[in-house]
């Protein structure tokens, strides 16, 4: 990788991973008033848990390798410019680790970012 100078082959294999595991689970409704007798309480359990481990993981990184995998999925999720405009601009706002574990497409992203600066 590159482009990638604090971001550890591990670290993305290990968040993706996680990412993955989040995104396979079904949707969980949105909570308000109107619907607490519909939660499937186990289903929220399980994707609490889920998030709680890749936002404990992404916790892990140095602020400088959390940079990077914000702009890597943002360049993924498809915002304007290149890995590097990107980069500078999450090197002064950097997702926070809550932030990007929250992001349910996060695998998705991550993978395109990681095409996008493998193929150019």
């Amino acid at each position: 990788m590159s482009k990638l100078n604090y971001l550890t082959t591990e670290d993305v294999s290990e968040i993706l991973s996680i990412a993955r595991e989040y995104k396979s689970l079904p949707s969980v409704q949105k909570i308000n008033f109107s619907n607490l007798g519909d939660i499937d309480m186990e289903s929220l359990e399980i994707s609490c848990e889920i998030n709680s481990r890749l936002t404990k993981r992404i916790e892990l990184l140095s602020q400088e390798a959390i940079a990077e995998l914000s702009a890597l999925a943002w360049l993924g999720r498809g915002d304007e410019g290149n890995f590097d405009s990107i980069l500078a601009y999450a090197k002064s706002n950097p997702g926070t680790p809550s932030y990007l574990a929250g992001k349910a497409p996060l695998a998705d992203y991550l993978e395109n970012g990681l095409t996008q600066i493998y193929n150019s």
